[in-house]
């Protein structure tokens, strides 16, 4: 359904091509699109949203690139979150993809790798976390952030291990996710996150052009001085090549440029974040201490991070009453979830 949207583009590759900017403006357009679509179906409106919304300002959101929730989870339903995780089979990569694809006990994954992962179905059977992708009060900031009805196209849960080293830095180098044309996630620590266990670090307003070239306009740009094998070098750097990529590589420049910027998003067990993560950003290595993050990705669409994740819907019984049962809720949870309402016909 939604890759007739526009005409018949292949929206995977649409994307892909796509500057930064041309991906905001597509998104609008997309968003409104969903929208029309999804009323005449008579699945929903995009004012359904936010029948239940906690009224805050999306400032935040819109203006830093995160907001923060606060406590999600308590303390009893960590302890229980917790427990699922440790009798699951853990994967050595930051996604189960990238893995070897062999599963491994906890203490056996801390013991040998940087990272440990889990698949997608062990996470929606993970106790409450499938609620909190649904919980109306996190949809309805999702969709107005993204302009339309969400898609929940991605849920992860991964393990930062310390002491342990690997060459591909994956989301602990400073990046930009290049998954949709526009998306929101929803971060959730299950363990303590400080600075030096695994704390969220986010570069506060690289979400939006604009505020870049703000941040950029009273400083030496685009030279910028970095330091490289133990010496200051200064480089010329293109502006649109702050956007380009995902930018695992572009640690010294980004902490040049921004380096007022950086935010630790420093978090209990239970707590939890909305991040645009098209802004730079990027888990600190643990000092000490394995850390375990959870992230539940909204976006338009059946989007690239989903076809690279090599993601596909568990099957699901609708009726244990974990997810609302209704026509906009099967529709939000279509590329996750399978079931008896033909919900492939709204993909």
């Amino acid at each position: 359904m939604l890759e007739d949207l526009i005409n018949t583009v292949d929206l995977n590759a649409l994307e892909e091509r796509s500057s930064f900017a041309e991906r905001r403006a597509i998104a609008e357009v997309f968003a409104g699109r969903i929208n029309d679509i999804l009323e005449d179906r008579e699945i929903c409106s995009f004012e359904d949203n936010f029948h239940d919304e906690i009224e805050d300002s999306p400032s935040d959101l819109e203006n830093n690139g995160y907001m923060a929730l606060g406590e999600m989870l308590n303390k009893s339903q960590v302890i229980e979150t917790l427990d699922h995780f440790h009798q699951s089979l853990c994967y050595n990569a930051h996604v189960v993809a990238k893995s070897d694809n062999v599963g491994r006990t906890f203490e056996t994954s801390a013991d040998k790798f940087p990272f440990g992962s889990y698949r997608q179905e062990d996470v929606i059977a993970a106790p409450y976390l499938l609620e909190l992708a649904n919980d109306p009060r996190v949809l309805a900031r999702v969709a107005r952030y993204l302009g339309c009805t969400p898609s929940l196209y991605s849920m992860n849960a991964w393990w930062s291990f310390p002491g342990q080293t690997s060459p591909d830095l994956l989301g602990q180098g400073i990046h930009r996710d290049e998954d949709d044309f526009k998306n929101c996630v929803l971060f959730l620590y299950l363990t303590d996150a400080k600075a030096d266990t695994g704390a969220h670090e986010y570069l506060r307003g690289t979400h939006r052009q604009d505020l870049v070239r703000e941040m950029l306009a009273n400083t030496s740009f685009p030279i910028v001085e970095i330091e490289k094998n133990g010496t200051q070098e200064k480089i010329i750097v293109e502006f649109e090549a702050l956007f380009t990529g995902a930018g695992y590589d572009g640690d010294p420049v980004y902490k040049s440029l921004f380096g007022e910027q950086f935010d630790v998003i420093e978090g209990k067990p239970g707590s939890a974040f909305l991040s645009d993560t098209t802004g730079l950003h990027h888990g600190r290595p643990p000092k000490r201490d394995a850390r375990l993050l959870v992230w539940i990705r909204y976006g338009l669409y059946r989007n690239r991070a989903y076809r690279n994740d090599k993601l596909v819907p568990v099957n699901y019984d609708w009726t244990t009453g974990r997810v609302v049962d209704d026509r906009r809720h099967h529709y939000i949870n279509r590329l996750l979830l399978d079931g008896d309402r033909g919900s492939n016909n709204y993909r």
